[in-house]
């Protein structure tokens, strides 16, 4: 029993985006997503149960992300509306049930994730 209580980063306002930056959705075959993840170089590279225990992920991206006004560069591939996407740019707040990335224009995009079956976070 892990009797330390972790802090998640917690979420963002569009007024207080601690960093933005390029963010793109793709669609992703399973084969490319193993493909990216295998051959990644980030700290943290591997596969991922939103659906099942989505705090583990928000962790994994706490983690990286740290407490406050945090950000990271990273992809989530998730499955949603039947379709598996590759979804990359800056992350800057996780909670337990979303993750929110900023892009280039300061504006926020929000996944759940209970979506999410892999990550990659630099």
């Amino acid at each position: 029993m892990d009797l330390m209580t972790r802090t998640l980063a917690g979420l963002v306002a569009e007024r207080t985006i601690p960093a933005f930056g390029p963010y793109s959705c793709n669609a992703v075959s399973l084969d490319s997503a193993l493909d990216r993840l295998v051959s990644s170089t980030a700290p943290i590279a591997q596969a991922a149960d939103g659906h099942g225990d989505p705090r583990s992920v928000a962790m994994l991206i706490s983690d990286r992300v740290g407490v406050g006004f945090g950000a990271t560069t990273g992809t989530l591939f998730v499955f949603h509306r039947e379709q598996m996407t590759a979804v990359a740019g800056v992350i800057v707040g996780v909670d337990d049930s979303v993750v929110q990335f900023a892009d280039q224009h300061r504006k926020l995009r929000t996944w759940p994730l209970t979506a999410v079956f892999a990550l990659i976070a630099d």
